[in-house]
């Protein structure tokens, strides 16, 4: 026995069985297909075989979404079958952008030099005397940055309907 069941009293183990004997009939279907006799009958069957696995995959992430349940799906497929017209499943989306205000403001950036000056002189004997002086500057540098405030906004909805009036349909999400 494989380790994926590991005892009859495991609760999981039948639905591992049920899992490895469907992986082990459909784990190489197209390796087998050129030696397998078939009929034309059958590329319909598994084009409807493909179909239906869409299918249920887009109905799980349905389900996932608020607003999406068996009751509305059944309401849907009665529209669809009543009407005898397409489901369609649209996204809409709304972007805004709304100007708020203007403002102004000063960025200060203080600014610091330091200059140091150095004075050679003669003294009367003929050498030469220097002198050396250092001074300290800070500069304020102000600044004024105009600011612009914006709002912006973006809102989506997944709405599911029968036909071509999407107000008839249901808002998921």
């Amino acid at each position: 026995m494989s380790s994926l069941s590991k005892s009859a009293d495991d609760p999981f183990s039948s639905s591992m069985e049920v899992v490895r004997r469907i992986l082990d009939t459909n784990k190489n279907p197209v390796e087998q297909a050129d030696k397998i006799d078939h009929t034309y009958q059958d590329k319909y069957s598994l084009v409807e075989f493909l179909t239906n696995t869409g299918i249920a995959a887009i109905l799980n992430v349905l389900e996932e979404l608020d607003g999406f349940n068996g009751d509305v799906l059944k309401q849907l497929i009665v529209a669809v079958q009543s009407q005898n017209r397409s489901m369609t499943l649209r996204l809409a989306v709304e972007e805004d952008c709304e100007f708020v205000k203007e403002g102004t403001r000063t960025i200060e950036r203080p600014r610091s030099e330091l200059t140091v000056e150095k004075v050679v002189t003669e003294t009367g004997n003929g050498t030469p005397a220097s002198t050396t002086s250092q001074q300290a500057f800070t500069h304020m540098i102000v600044e004024e940055v105009k600011e612009f405030y914006w709002k912006a906004g973006l809102r989506h909805s997944l709405v599911l309907f029968a036909g071509t009036d999407p107000s008839s349909g249901v808002v998921l999400g």
